[in-house]
């Protein structure tokens, strides 16, 4: 659901966010928690993380 708010505060970013919407639950935990499970998932998520923390911020 973070994502949806996100995607409502910039609409500029609606088409990434679509894309990146898969990522937010599990970046936000991968960001949570680096355990090394999560790694080889934040591998593939790291092509998001960027852009989502601009939208985070």
């Amino acid at each position: 659901k973070t994502s949806a708010q996100v995607s409502w505060g910039k609409r500029d970013a609606a088409p990434q966010t679509n894309d990146v919407s898969f990522a937010p639950p599990q970046a936000t935990l991968s960001w949570g928690k680096r355990e090394p499970d999560a790694a080889p998932q934040g591998d593939q998520i790291s092509a998001a993380p960027p852009q989502a923390t601009v939208i985070w911020g």
